[in-house]
């Protein structure tokens, strides 16, 4: 029996496209966010609401920012927002791995 191979963590639309950072901004900074609120929760400053509300804010914009930018360079379909307009919750990060456009088929030349 051979080991099953590991997926890349991107597939060739986003790849190739250089969409990586956006994606990667597009869920680095909600968790950045996350991960500073919750340290100052437990490091009780008196800073609550003063840190905790607009890492809140940069986490949730800087999402969004990313699902309405990745896009389809031929098309420019907005693959990562209709993923998660229109697919059930399990298979919301699905579109990390496409490799041509789910609307018109376009396949970016590797780089």
């Amino acid at each position: 029996m051979t080991p099953r191979q590991p997926r890349p963590l991107f597939g060739d639309l986003i790849k190739n496209t250089g969409q990586t950072w956006r994606v990667l901004f597009a869920f680095g900074m909600p968790t950045f966010a996350f991960l500073l609120s919750r340290a100052e929760t437990h490091l009780h400053t008196g800073l609550r609401l003063y840190v905790v509300l607009p890492m809140l804010c940069v986490g949730i914009v800087s999402f969004l920012w990313g699902a309405a930018t990745v896009r389809c360079p031929a098309c420019r379909f907005r693959f990562f927002w209709d993923g998660l307009a229109s697919q059930p919750i399990s298979k919301w990060l699905n579109f990390l791995v496409l490799d041509k456009c789910p609307k018109c088929g376009h396949r970016p030349p590797a780089r």
